[in-house]
């Protein structure tokens, strides 16, 4: 995932403005600052996906639920302060820094879920029960 988040965001920061410029998108490229500036919130936005699985696989619900709500209040609080004096690359600057909260709650919640999974014996395990899949559906 690390490989292909960052294959794609180079490769996009590297081909944006020849494409913009081979199509004649010239009130697109004026602002290609901004999508510049835009690439390491979506980059880690990407890569959030990961520990996101993780704690959706562990039915944790809940902490997807808060570390969702916790990026969107840090990007709305950003946005307020940051849009004003910076304009879109103020935006650019939330998204990324809302981003960031959000990959890193995620990882750091996963990681303690993996953490105290393995602490834990399974059911099955502790009752006896084989754990084996082809033993338990023949």
């Amino acid at each position: 995932m690390l490989a292909l988040a960052l294959g794609t965001t180079i490769i996009a920061g590297l081909a944006m403005g020849m494409m913009l410029s081979m199509l004649g998108l010239t009130v697109y490229l004026s602002g290609i600052s901004v999508f510049y500036a835009m690439l390491p919130g979506i980059f880690l936005r990407i890569l959030a996906d990961v520990p996101s699985y993780a704690l959706y696989a562990a039915r944790s619900d809940k902490y997807l639920l808060v570390c969702n709500l916790a990026a969107a209040l840090v990007s709305t609080l950003l946005n307020v302060l940051l849009f004003p004096n910076f304009g879109l690359h103020g935006a650019a600057m939330a998204g990324g820094v809302a981003s960031a909260v959000l990959f890193g709650s995620l990882a750091f919640l996963a990681w303690g879920k993996v953490r105290e999974d393995r602490r834990e014996p399974s059911a099955a395990t502790s009752v006896g029960l084989p754990t084996d899949p082809d033993m338990l559906y023949p």
